[in-house]
Formats: C-alpha cells, sequence, structure tokens
C-alpha cells in the first residue's frame, strides 16, 4: 500500500540518527493525517509499518498523546464489531500503553478518560461464536490492563454477559462443554473482582456475578459469590470521600445494597 511506503521512508530517514526525538510535532501531525485518511483505524495495523512508525514516539508524554489519539479515532470512526485479530492486537497494545502511563500521581479525570477509551476497545470486540477466544481475549485484557478499576469491572460484566449468551445459545440447556465453559466464565470472575479497589464496585459485581451463576444453574459458584460479598460488607468504611473532596456516609449506600441482596 502507498502509506505504508510512505511510512517506511519516514521510519528509515529518522531512525538511524535518531532523528525523531526531534520531530514529535511533525511526527504528531503526520500521525493525525493518517488517522484522517480513509482507511478505518483498526485497518491501519494490517500495513506493516504502521506499529514501527508509533514507536518513533518515544517521548513517554508524546506516545500517550499519539496513543489517545489513535484511540480517540477509532472511537469515532469504528461503526461495526472489531474480529480481526491483527489489529485487536495492535490496539491491545496502545490499550497497554495507556494504561501503564497511569501511576500515583494521575488525576482522577485522566485515569476516567484512558478508561473509557479502553473499555470501548473491549466492546467493539466480538469474536461471534469463538466464545473460547473472546473468554482469552478478555484474559489478555486482565493480564495487560489490571490497574484500572473502570476496566477490571467492565472485563467483569462483559464475562458474565458472555455466560448469558452462552446460555441463550445453548436455548437454556447446557450440554457439558457450555457448562464446563461457563465454569471458567465465573471463574474469571471470581478471580478478578478480589483485584478492584472500590468497595462499593466490588459489592455490585458479587452480585451481578451471583445473578449469572444462578441463572445458569451453578449453585456451588452462585453461594461463593454471595459469601464472598458477605465477606466484604464489613470492610465499608463509615465515610467515603466524594468527587468534590468532602467526606460522606456510606450508610445510604449500604442498605441499598443490602436490599439488593436480600431481593437477589
Amino acid at each position: 500500500a502507498y502509506l505504508d511506503v510512505v511510512l517506511e521512508d519516514v521510519i528509515k530517514h529518522l531512525l538511524p540518527a535518531r532523528t525523531f526525538e526531534s520531530c514529535c510535532a511533525q511526527l504528531e501531525a503526520m500521525l493525525e493525517v493518517v488517522l484522517r485518511s480513509h482507511i478505518p483505524v483498526e485497518d491501519l495495523f494490517n500495513l506493516t509499518k504502521f506499529l514501527p512508525f508509533l514507536d518513533l514516539f518515544q517521548k513517554e508524554s508524546v506516545k500517550v498523546d499519539a496513543c489517545k489519539l489513535v484511540l480517540r479515532k477509532f472511537q469515532e470512526k469504528s461503526s461495526g464489531s472489531l474480529n480481526n485479530m491483527v489489529a485487536i492486537n495492535g490496539l491491545l497494545y496502545i490499550c497497554k500503553v495507556l494504561h501503564n502511563s497511569v501511576n500515583a500521581l494521575s488525576l482522577q479525570d485522566q485515569i476516567r478518560d484512558i478508561s473509557q477509551l479502553i473499555n470501548h476497545f473491549i466492546s467493539k470486540v466480538d469474536l461471534k461464536k469463538d466464545f473460547e477466544g473472546q473468554l482469552s481475549f478478555y484474559v489478555d485484557c486482565r493480564a495487560g490492563l489490571s490497574n484500572l478499576d473502570a476496566v477490571l469491572g467492565y472485563l467483569v460484566l462483559s464475562v458474565c454477559q458472555l455466560s448469558i449468551t452462552t446460555l441463550n445459545r445453548a436455548k437454556g440447556n447446557h450440554t457439558k462443554k457450555t457448562a464446563q465453559f461457563v465454569r471458567g466464565c465465573l471463574a474469571y470472575c471470581y478471580i478478578t473482582i478480589p483485584s478492584i479497589d472500590s468497595i462499593f464496585s466490588k459489592l455490585d459485581l458479587y452480585l451481578v456475578s451471583a445473578e449469572c451463576a444462578l441463572l445458569n444453574n451453578s449453585l456451588t459458584q452462585c453461594e461463593t459469590f454471595y459469601k464472598e460479598a458477605l465477606n466484604v460488607l464489613p470492610e465499608v468504611p463509615v465515610s467515603l470521600e466524594g468527587p468534590d473532596g468532602r467526606s460522606y456516609s456510606t450508610e445510604a449506600k449500604v442498605l441499598d445494597w443490602i436490599s439488593r441482596y436480600v431481593s437477589s
């Protein structure tokens, strides 16, 4: 492709003498032009030189901005689902760069923005009838994106949905194979939820997972989720800091959760 030839020429001229270090603004402008082209963002990863071109963004802040730009354009331009593994792996690499840029000094708005971009990508991946492949994708996401609560929570919900889709595909009557697969989905949720920092997110996800287990007639796992939720409940603090920095009582949220627990 013509674009591949252009990117190769850019790399060839900038890489040997590390000239790219002084051309950050020009590289960003070039990336914007590439992303504005008629080529869908996911198809850019089929080009052999697109990822090597992104590797020219060496300074962390510049690389993070470049990766955000790629995911924002993907969000703007993507319409259907994504099942091309080359594009999926390429976009997952972009997500990992953003994930790794988050640290204790990151602002909540930055974390929220990055989490939203990553979750949009995850929501677009649909491997159709390859349910094992879909679960494997979620496992890869958890391994590489484990420090973002919102992403882990979204992964748990996605895996719960996968278990329900499997149940529907089995017409409500699991075979030995689909029952085993669903147990694997529920095990994923059981392993993932404790990694989440937000205590109310944990409690809510335990309830959702328990309900999925019940629908799938996996009663032992259902009971386990309920027990884990009750073990976490005493850890809820009397008050939590709100977005405005003020301290708020957790009593109302606890009572609401208990009401949902009792009625589930």
